[in-house]
């Protein structure tokens, strides 16, 4: 599909895609448009998914916001090669995407993402742990709730009423 100059576009149940030995060329190619929906729609196999403006804009001022759950449904054949959350819009800022657990069928998922600084109108509410199953392998930055924690221990400790906890530096350090 290619629109050059449109006010808008919404692009709704709409499916295109190739094969693993003879993908496809672009799917939505796009020269200066207004918003764009893309709705219940996909396509894998392809050289491109989208293309916005090439190639005077593809950098980060271009932002996708809320974007869906996933871009690839075949994982069995096509094994959803380049799908990943950094490839999947190159430079554009990416505003939010919703997380997609792994599934049965070899797509990969990811957590919900946030791309720019988020402010909550209510208190955040972060998942609870005892000190012995605070999750193994999370990435630094990773907050959890460690409901047996000392405050101000590092690797966190037990016996105390419970503590914010972070990983920095690849280990749990209770706040």
């Amino acid at each position: 599909m290619y629109f050059e100059h449109c006010g808008g576009a919404l692009i709704q149940h709409t499916f295109g895609g190739g094969f693993p030995a003879a993908r496809g060329g672009t799917f939505i190619n796009v020269v200066d448009c207004g918003n764009i929906t893309v709705l219940q729609s996909q396509t894998e196999a392809m050289t491109n998914s989208f293309i916005y403006n090439e190639p005077k804009y593809r950098g980060p001022e271009v932002r996708v916001y809320s974007t869906g759950d996933r871009f690839c449904y075949d994982g069995a054949s096509i094994g959803c090669q380049g799908t990943t959350k950094d490839k999947v819009f190159d430079n554009a800022t990416v505003v939010f995407m919703t997380g997609q657990p792994d599934d049965t069928r070899g797509v990969k998922g990811h957590p919900t993402f946030f791309g720019t600084d988020v402010q909550f109108g209510a208190p955040v509410q972060m998942p609870n742990f005892p000190q012995n199953q605070l999750p193994a392998g999370k990435p630094n930055g990773s907050m959890v709730y460690c409901t047996n924690c000392r405050r101000s221990t590092t690797p966190c400790q037990t016996g105390g009423a419970g503590a914010p906890a972070m990983v920095v530096g690849g280990q749990w350090s209770c706040l």
